[in-house]
Order: C-alpha cells, then structure tokens, then sequence
C-alpha cells in the first residue's frame, strides 16, 4: 500500500530546497530567457514524483545523487530545444553547464566528496530557511556566475548598497547559526 499524499509531499519539500540551490548553480546564465533555475528544479521534481516510493528506501547520499542525474537531464534538454547551433560546439556547451559538482572533486577523496556533498545538503537546506531577501542576496553573490558585486545586488534587490550588505552580511551570520544547529 503506498504511503499516504502527505508523505509523499514531505518527502518532495524535503529535497527541494537542494534541488533548487543546485540549479540556481548550474542553469547557465545564457539559458535564462528561455528556461530559468525554477523552470529546472520544478521539471526535476515532477520527473521525481512518481519515483518517491522507490527512492524512499535508499539512503540520502543515493536520492541525491539520483536527483542530480535528473538535474543534470532536464538541463541537458533545455539547452537541447534552446541552443541550435553545430553539433560539435552544443555537446561541449551541454557537457559544460551541466557538470553538478558542489565542491573540488579532483583533489577529493570519496569519503571527503561524501562529507563535500552532505555539508552542500545542509547549506541547501539552510538557504531556504532565511528571509527571501538574505537568501536572494546570498545566491547573487557566491552562487551565480559571475559573482555579483554588491551595487549589483542592490541594484536587483531595489535598495541602497548600504542594505544590500547588510542583508548579505545578516544572511550569512544566519547560515553560521543555522549550521552549528546541524553539527
């Protein structure tokens, strides 16, 4: 018998913040007229939805990898239907932007890739549960390429710089508690 709707929407909502963080990271800012992180992370959780069952039954480090395989997918489409231009330079385009690799993985050994992609999860995880405004100011300026400087924050924000890096700073004082609490 499967396991009621609730269940099946916790299970969702739980991933979801990771899921998003990762495509805030690697949709490719060229991709963004056409086809935005949201746009991602929403296609990858609806092709995980009738996969919940299964994957409820693996461990953590397995459902996010299998969530970023799909990531790594639905991206790989859009630039597919988007980008029309020879063979040759699209397959280095999509090998490219869809390399989901949260932290240095060439001088990692497993087990430290391991630990690299858990503290990724939490970091996450920790994201969504700062104000919109801190978050957003967060991603601009250590999650999207290029970095943002902080007047371009404020100028996306609508605010002085002055806030805008106080926002910035709040938010990150706030990562630092929320991530002590996971220790």
């Amino acid at each position: 018998m499967p396991p009621p709707a609730d269940d099946r929407s916790e299970f969702l909502e739980r991933h979801r913040p990771y899921v998003e963080v990762l495509a805030r990271f690697k949709v490719p800012p060229w991709l963004h007229n056409w086809f935005s992180h949201s746009d991602a992370a929403q296609q990858t959780m609806l092709q995980v939805l009738g996969r919940q069952d299964e994957l409820r039954e693996k461990d953590e480090p397995q459902v996010r990898a299998y969530l970023r395989t799909v990531l790594e997918n639905v991206i790989r489409d859009a630039i597919r239907k988007n980008k029309r231009i020879g063979n040759g330079v699209i397959e280095e385009l999509i090998n490219q932007s869809t390399r989901i690799d949260p932290g240095p993985a060439d001088s990692a050994t497993p087990s430290r890739a391991v630990m690299q992609e858990e503290i990724f999860a939490e970091m996450a995880a920790g994201l969504y549960k700062l104000p919109e405004r801190q978050r957003l100011a967060i991603e601009l300026r250590y999650l999207r390429t290029p970095e943002h400087s902080i007047a371009d924050i404020a100028e996306e924000l609508k605010c002085t710089e002055k806030a805008a890096a106080a926002l910035l700073c709040r938010g990150l004082e706030q990562m630092r508690m929320i991530m002590k609490r996971s220790e």
